[in-house]
């Protein structure tokens, strides 16, 4: 489930620290010119990047691509914790100490059809900033210290094999249909979790990464996905058919009960009268009746029990 994390280590974290001694241990980076960039290059470890600025010492990259070249083989969280001990003892760098920064999970799903139709399910969602790259076979869902992204994994790998290793891709993997949908905080990771400051060492902790597997699984859910909207033989005259519509258009706004809750508030601030409150409610109770009418597509009934299989990492 892990894969790219950013940490940074004080020197007051490090024994003995020597920035050119620890530089000396790096591959180098020599097509990076360091007095043309504002951030100090040091040199990689592997696919992770090693950083020195405003005193510190931050190390960012794909911890997955650092072990076997690529994300789609997920590591164990034994593989993961054996990676950092192996930094430690040789690049002097403790690792387990830093605090974390950045972090993403994300998991790898072969689906029964091409990708594109799963995206395509994927709709507009009140409190998340939605955007859809075609070129990139993505979508991406924002919010202010995270961000959801669900893209094709067969051609993202396709699109780089001349730019990055893939001489440990599974065998078959570019004749599947390869979806990846990761979650990614990039800041106030300390606020966002109730655990104090934000450790490495806190992946030991099943209780830890039950919290990031439990948020990477709810906020899947909370993304509205398009219906399948089926004209059942009760739809004898208008009035039914609008009824129906008007359900469809209901849940791209978030559902029957975000919209009761967003009457009630509107009631409550005053812009309307009890009665017509109590007649909108109605409306809403009357016409949620033939919600089912409305089915999930196949293709998020398939992509949710994926989803929901995962309860470990």
């Amino acid at each position: 489930m892990l894969d790219t994390i950013t940490v940074v280590l004080e020197p007051g974290e490090i024994k003995d620290f020597n920035l050119e001694e620890i530089k000396g241990k790096l591959e180098p980076m020599d097509s990076l010119k360091e007095e043309l960039n504002p951030d100090v290059f040091i040199g990689r470890i592997n696919n992770l990047t090693v950083q020195f600025k405003r005193g510190k010492l931050y190390i960012t990259g794909s911890i997955p691509k650092a072990i076997y070249q690529n994300n789609l083989i997920i590591p164990s969280i034994d593989e993961i914790l054996c990676c950092f001990d192996l930094i430690k003892e040789i690049f002097g760098l403790p690792i387990k100490l830093a605090r974390i920064v950045g972090i993403d999970i994300g998991y790898n799903f072969e689906m029964d059809h091409p990708v594109q139709k799963y995206l395509d399910c994927l709709t507009e969602t009140p409190g998340f900033t939605r955007i859809r790259h075609k070129n990139k076979n993505s979508v991406y869902y924002m919010r202010s210290n995270y961000t959801l992204i669900f893209y094709d994994k067969t051609k993202e790998v396709k699109r780089k094999r001349y730019s990055e290793s893939t001489c440990n891709l599974p065998e078959g993997f570019e004749d599947k249909y390869v979806l990846r949908y990761e979650i990614r905080f990039r800041s106030r990771i300390d606020s966002s979790f109730k655990f104090g400051v934000v450790r490495t060492l806190l992946l030991h902790s099943l209780t830890f990464r039950n919290e990031l597997l439990q948020r990477w699984e709810k906020y899947y859910f909370e993304i509205n996905k398009a219906l399948n909207l089926t004209l059942e033989a009760g739809i004898k005259n208008l009035p039914a058919f609008k009824n129906q519509i008007a359900l469809n258009g209901i849940g791209q706004l978030g559902g029957v009960k975000r919209l009761v809750e967003a009457v009630k508030d509107y009631w409550k601030e005053g812009h309307i009268e009890k009665k017509t409150y109590d007649s909108m409610r109605k409306w809403i109770k009357k016409i949620s009746k033939n919600d089912s009418q409305f089915a999930e597509l196949d293709y998020i009934k398939e992509l949710n029990e994926k989803i929901s299989r995962i309860k470990s990492w």
